[in-house]
């Protein structure tokens, strides 16, 4: 019976970031937003944490308003109940020392004092696509960027994400940036969307497929993560090895210490494993950028998220796995295919150039 896993302890990396939410305004910055004449609620604003391991929170001092002026390098971030979300935003934030992060879901609520957010917006559009086009404080790279075609979780008009964020005033912004710079789409159904709306793209794969590894010493653990349990005991039954068990589930109120904290751990535990079982893209996705070999698993490998992505992985599809309808094995896992590899240089290339390296 396959049993649950706490995740590794991380080995010692650790991810410095700055947060931005209107909710850490110091009285000084409050009267410094109302003197240029911007809201003091409601509004994103720079954060730092002092470089303080994996993010963990701080109240900034009245001092930091100086770090409103000028241009930042952000990311994105987006509390969800999916640390795979996380996932992208540790892939961006490895490009730069202590970003800036920018909530996805409030874009339209960034401001400056001067300069930009130079923004690597990759990852998954939307819960609130009322919030787009970004504000002009934003200076986007538009790369690895999936466009949802459900309704927006937290859309109050009912609103359709990619629908929405391809009309009007917002199809207009995507043109402007495209004109500049093409847009990366993670995935070959938002880049025909994209491209059928008349916006100048490419496919760009996902961020996570840069991650570094680490050198942690490989182990023999057998990982699944959030893998359906019918599939889960026919694999288990056909390999005779056991299985530990993570998820990408967590709890909504978790604070974003606590979430980079996992990720890292996580991370930990994908690099050192000898082989993970999964049907979360951004497991499967980290797996090949760190080196362990992975077997997806999902009930429906034709989901538009995954096209273009799905070949670089084994897969095979939850009804045959749990039939037993599957040759591949856990006890001499087969080595991950090559392909990503030149995505992820491109990626690799596109980013160092917006962030200056």
């Amino acid at each position: 019976m396959a049993t649950p896993l706490r995740p590794a302890a991380g080995g010692g990396a650790s991810i410095s970031m700055r947060l931005v939410n209107g909710a850490f305004l110091s009285k000084n910055r409050i009267r410094s937003a109302r003197e240029h004449g911007l809201p003091d609620d409601d509004r994103q604003i720079d954060y730092l944490d002092s470089g303080v391991k994996c993010g963990t929170p701080m109240a900034p001092d009245d001092h930091e308003v100086s770090h409103m002026f000028g241009d930042r390098i952000a990311v994105i971030r987006a509390l969800t109940p999916n640390i795979g979300d996380d996932m992208q935003t540790v892939a961006a934030a490895r490009y730069v020392p202590k970003p800036a992060m920018l909530d996805r879901d409030r874009l339209d609520r960034v401001w400056r004092l001067s300069g930009k957010y130079r923004t690597i917006m990759n990852g998954w559009y939307m819960y609130r696509p009322e919030s787009w086009p970004p504000s002009r404080a934003i200076d986007p790279l538009l790369v690895s960027m999936h466009l949802s075609n459900r309704v927006g979780r937290l859309s109050k008009q009912g609103l359709r994400t990619r629908e929405h964020l391809l009309s009007g005033d917002n199809l207009a912004y995507f043109k402007h940036h495209a004109a500049k710079r093409a847009i990366g789409a993670r995935d070959l159904s938002t880049l025909e969307a994209l491209q059928k709306a008349g916006v100048e793209a490419y496919f760009s794969g996902c961020l996570t497929l840069t991650l570094q590894p680490r050198n942690l010493p490989r182990s023999d653990a057998v990982l699944a993560v959030d893998v359906a349990p019918e599939a889960l005991a026919q694999i288990e039954k056909k390999s005779g090895v056991p299985i530990a068990t993570l998820t990408h589930k967590i709890k909504t109120g978790m604070a974003l210490g606590g979430r980079l904290r996992l990720i890292d751990e996580l991370l930990a535990s994908y690099e050192t494993a000898r082989v993970v079982v999964t049907s979360r893209l951004h497991v499967a996705l980290p797996c090949l950028a760190l080196g362990t070999p992975v077997f997806f698993v999902h009930k429906n490998l034709d989901d538009p998220r995954f096209g273009g992505l799905i070949n670089l992985v084994h897969a095979a599809p939850v009804t045959d796995v749990a039939a037993g309808r599957f040759d591949y094995d856990l006890n001499a896992p087969p080595a991950n295919a090559d392909d990503w590899k030149p995505i992820a240089q491109k990626l690799r290339q596109t980013v160092e150039a917006f962030v200056g390296h």
